[in-house]
């Protein structure tokens, strides 16, 4: 989906869990309107309760139709945006408004209850604020890893997952997803090397399992004539197997609840996944479909 699709349809719904609005499209789109809507009914209900003290008792025809038009317009955005308990005050609002006539005092008390339904639902609505660099590293991830989404599908979640968790300074969250993608990378390769295991499925072997045998792998792959294809397999499988090496004490570590990571650690140890899947995901892309 486009930006551009993307924000005409955020003009009629709140952001959603792990969809990133900057405060701009935040003030557009949603507050901006938010804010109309808790001014119509504070000025509704100012001046409804300024006139019934002057003796005013009933609303007059051109003031009711004005708030019609403005009352429904607030049950609209009520009802966009999952205001359960404003949604509810306002059919009461419009009910009155459509049998008059319709006395100050009713809805001078309907719009003061109305308004504290309003703030109570957005009460309910929680955001998180990324800052600076974070807010660029997540807004960069489909552009940064679409080469590795499109040849491992199956890390996506797992490296999503690893940089919200990073934002959100839950480092050692962080690092746990980060291992979870790597090892779906270790099994990737394993399967382009025709690893396997007699007794199991390779979803249930050990992480040094699996690198044993990409490393006896290795052994035999030196014994074979040399050529280009052997030169660059080898320098390949050489290489992924010292990068997950030099992560297995990382993973080791979380996995077993060894050690805690901060986001500098976090953001090392996702750094390093990321040079690894690349480099996999280089090695092999994607087959260009038949023509």
């Amino acid at each position: 989906m486009s930006d551009s699709t993307r924000r005409c349809e955020s003009q009629f719904r709140w952001p959603q869990p792990g969809e990133l609005w900057s405060l701009w499209e935040l003030y557009n789109f949603v507050l901006s309107e938010f804010y109309d809507v808790l001014t119509v009914v504070a000025h509704a209900h100012e001046r409804t309760r300024d006139l019934d003290r002057l003796g005013t008792r009933e609303l007059l025809e051109d003031d009711r139709r004005a708030y019609l038009v403005q009352f429904e317009k607030a049950q609209e955005f009520c009802l966009r945006h999952d205001f359960l308990l404003a949604q509810h005050a306002c059919e009461i609002i419009l009910k009155w408004l459509n049998q008059p006539p319709m006395s100050m005092a009713r809805l001078r008390d309907n719009t003061a209850s109305l308004h504290e339904a309003l703030k109570a639902d957005a009460k309910k609505i929680k955001a998180y604020i990324y800052r600076n660099e974070r807010a660029d590293i997540l807004a960069s991830v489909d552009k940064s890893w679409s080469d590795v989404f499109e040849r491992m599908p199956d890390t996506e979640p797992e490296i999503r997952a690893a940089l919200d968790l990073w934002a959100l300074d839950h480092g050692t969250a962080s690092v746990f997803h980060s291992m979870r993608a790597c090892e779906l990378g270790l099994r990737f390769v394993a399967k382009k090397f025709k690893v396997k295991f007699s007794d199991k499925p390779m979803e249930w072997a050990m992480w040094s399992s699996l690198l044993n045998k990409l490393e006896n792998e290795l052994v035999a792959l030196r014994k074979e004539p040399n050529g280009p294809k052997k030169d660059r397999d080898k320098e390949f499988l050489g290489a992924v197997i010292s990068h997950w090496r030099s992560i297995q004490e990382k993973r080791d570590a979380v996995m077993h609840v060894r050690k805690e990571f901060d986001t500098h650690e976090a953001l090392s140890v996702f750094l390093h996944v990321q040079q690894l899947l690349r480099a996999i995901a280089d090695r092999y892309p994607p087959r260009k479909p038949k023509t």
